[in-house]
């Protein structure tokens, strides 16, 4: 039962979110995990400078992107397939530009310890959304979308 309460927390409005972004996430997860099939990832490429690359003309709300955060998170574990951080940012990025908000996906590297990793979040305003701020110090961020 409790891996059910934080959805039972969430309003009529967060479980709108959540539905929306589960049905986001799917052609995103597919795309991304069966690559294989697929000849290039200019896919990937258009799609993040596309997500960064929209006019927004609103003020964008912290605690919309948090809320909206937490909806595409627990939607990412309704999904059969293991979604990363990269599609759960590339869909929250979506829905918060469909809403007005400035927002974009911001993708780190990092190899400590000689072991190479990475990591992928969503930036409102230059602030991330919903990650602790070591992540700024254990990550550096790629530019160049």
């Amino acid at each position: 039962m409790l891996k059910y309460q934080s959805f039972q927390k969430l309003s009529m409005l967060q479980l709108g979110w959540l539905w929306c972004a589960y049905w986001r996430l799917w052609p995103v997860l597919l795309r991304i995990k069966f690559k294989q099939f697929f000849n290039d990832n200019r896919w990937l490429a258009l799609k993040l400078t596309v997500v960064q690359s929209r006019p927004t003309n609103r003020i964008a709300d912290s605690s919309l992107a948090a809320q909206m955060h937490e909806s595409v998170r627990l939607a990412a574990r309704l999904q059969f397939l293991v979604a990363e951080c990269l599609p759960k940012s590339i869909v929250l990025v979506e829905m918060l530009i469909a809403r007005g908000v400035q927002a974009s996906v911001v993708i780190g590297v990092s190899k400590k310890g000689g072991q190479f990793s990475s990591h992928a979040w969503v930036e409102v305003d230059g602030k991330m959304v919903a990650e602790p701020e070591s992540v700024r110090d254990d990550f550096t961020q790629i530019d160049g979308y």
